[in-house]
């Protein structure tokens, strides 16, 4: 849960799991909203955006990567080099 509120992260793999429509929908009943994380990584949303698009009309909420809008990819996070 993020700051105690409501709601939460969710990253997703692919495949997607059957049933989770049903899954996200209990959470929403329970007081919990989901937010799927990175789902322009997802290749099945890739594939079929109308699966996502009725997630998020069934209440999900998305987070992606802004640098993704402009077509480029994620950048890798940087390595903490030790010193000596």
């Amino acid at each position: 849960m993020l700051a105690n509120g409501p709601y939460f992260l969710l990253e997703l793999c692919d495949p997607i799991p059957r049933g989770l429509d049903e899954e996200l929908f209990q959470h929403r009943l329970a007081g919990r909203q989901p937010i799927l994380t990175h789902v322009e990584r997802e290749q099945t949303f890739q594939r079929s955006p109308e699966m996502l698009h009725r997630l998020v009309s069934q209440g999900a909420l998305c987070q992606i990567n802004a640098e993704s809008l402009l077509g480029r990819p994620a950048a890798l996070p940087r390595r903490a080099h030790a010193s000596s």
